[in-house]
C-alpha cells in the first residue's frame, strides 16, 4: 500500500487565469490599450484547459511574452510607453490584413465573377464581425467554408479556388491556403471504400 497521498492540482479556470494575467501585467509594468483583450486571451487559453500539456500560468506567461515581442517589433514602439495593442495579443482584425486586401484586389480584377466577389466580401464581413464579437465576449457567427466551383472550362474555376484558399488563410480560417488539384480518376477507387479514403 502506498505511503503517499495523491494531491491533484486542477487547471485554473477563466477567472483565475485572468487574475494571473493581470498580476503579470502589473509586475512587468505593462498596460493594455483595450481592457477586453485580457479576457479574450484568457478565453482562448481556457479552451485548451484539460488537455495534456496545458501550461496554465506558464501558458499565460508565454502569451504575454509573445505579445511583448510583437509590441517591441512594431514600427511605432515606444520604450517609454509599454502598451500592448490588439494586434500584439490577439492579432489584427482579419479584414485589415494587407495580404487579404491583395487577394481581394486580384479577385476584383477578374471579368465577371460577380457572385464570387459578393460571396467573398460577405465572408470577409462575417470574419470582421466575429473579431469584434470575440472582443465583446459574444459567440461568433457560424462560418461555412465548403464551396463548389461549377462552370464550363475556361471560366476561371481553378484560379478562383486558389484565390479562395489564400483568402481563407489570411482570414485565419486555415493554417495553409494551398489548393491541391485532383481529377475524378484521382478520387475514384478500384475497391469498395477506397474512394471514401481518398476524399
Amino acid at each position: 500500500k502506498s505511503r503517499f497521498t495523491e494531491v491533484i492540482f486542477e487547471d485554473f479556470d477563466e477567472s483565475e487565469l485572468l487574475h494571473i494575467w493581470n498580476g503579470m501585467l502589473e509586475k512587468r509594468q505593462l498596460t493594455v490599450a483595450d481592457p477586453r483583450l485580457g479576457k479574450v486571451v484568457v478565453r482562448r487559453l481556457t479552451k485548451e484547459a484539460g488537455r495534456k500539456g496545458f501550461g496554465n500560468a506558464r501558458a499565460v506567461r508565454q502569451k504575454l511574452d509573445e505579445g511583448f515581442q510583437r509590441m517591441a517589433s512594431r514600427k511605432d514602439f515606444d520604450p517609454d510607453m509599454l502598451q500592448l495593442e490588439a494586434e500584439d495579443l490577439v492579432g489584427e482584425n482579419p479584414a485589415n490584413s494587407e495580404q487579404l486586401q491583395a487577394v481581394l484586389g486580384e479577385v476584383n480584377q477578374n471579368i465577371g465573377w460577380e457572385k464570387v466577389k459578393t460571396s467573398l466580401q460577405e465572408l470577409v464581413n462575417v470574419c470582421s464581425l466575429n473579431y469584434e464579437l470575440e472582443l465583446d465576449g459574444k459567440p461568433p457567427l457560424e462560418v461555412f467554408l465548403n464551396k463548389l466551383f461549377l462552370g464550363n472550362p475556361g471560366t476561371g474555376k481553378t484560379t478562383c479556388a486558389k484565390l479562395y484558399g489564400r483568402a481563407l488563410k489570411h482570414l485565419g480560417l486555415l493554417s495553409n491556403g494551398d489548393v491541391v488539384e485532383k481529377t475524378a480518376s484521382d478520387l475514384g477507387g478500384s475497391v469498395v471504400g477506397q474512394a471514401q479514403q481518398r476524399t
